[in-house]
């Protein structure tokens, strides 16, 4: 009984050996996991910070963007103002244009009318010119008999007068 006993225990020892070989290897396993997790965890911690320094950039960003928004929204409101008087400057425009035309058209006809006075007058003035010349020829032909009446009376005159002397 005593062998039994004896192979009992050895074989209970061979048994704990194995199970303190198995504990030591999953012992290191956790050590090797753990420290794993360590790393991972300070891997992480760096990502939280590295999350945060983001976090922080972007709020600053949204608060430029909100500001940039209202700036841009006065802009805007501004623009429609601005759009809104060039529109009526441009529909006043249109209209001085459209009387300026009516005007150039006025002038154009009075230019027309003119034109068509000038050339009346051109005509006139030739037939002006051309009664004057007649009026100069006649007077020059009044003028010459005039003085061949003249020379034809003093020279009866002066026959007379030879002729009771």
């Amino acid at each position: 009984m005593n062998e039994k006993k004896l192979d009992l225990i050895l074989t209970g020892l061979k048994e704990l050996k194995l199970e303190q070989t198995t504990i030591k290897d999953e012992i290191s396993t956790i050590k090797s996991n753990q420290s794993t997790m360590k790393s991972d965890i300070a891997n992480m911690k760096d990502e939280i910070t590295t999350i945060k320094s983001d976090q922080a950039t972007m709020k600053s960003d949204i608060a430029n963007m909100k500001d940039e928004i209202t700036t841009i929204k006065s802009d805007q409101a501004t623009m429609k103002v601005e759009i809104s008087t060039i529109k009526n400057d441009q529909s006043s425009m249109k209209k001085e244009l459209k009387s300026i035309h009516e005007t150039i058209d006025v002038l154009y006809e009075q230019v027309a009318k003119n034109a068509e006075n000038i050339t009346e007058i051109r005509i006139d003035t030739r037939a002006i010119i051309k009664t004057q010349k007649q009026q100069d020829r006649t007077m020059n032909m009044l003028s010459r008999s005039s003085l061949e009446l003249e020379d034809e009376i003093n020279r009866f005159i002066g026959g007379l007068d030879y002729t009771l002397k």
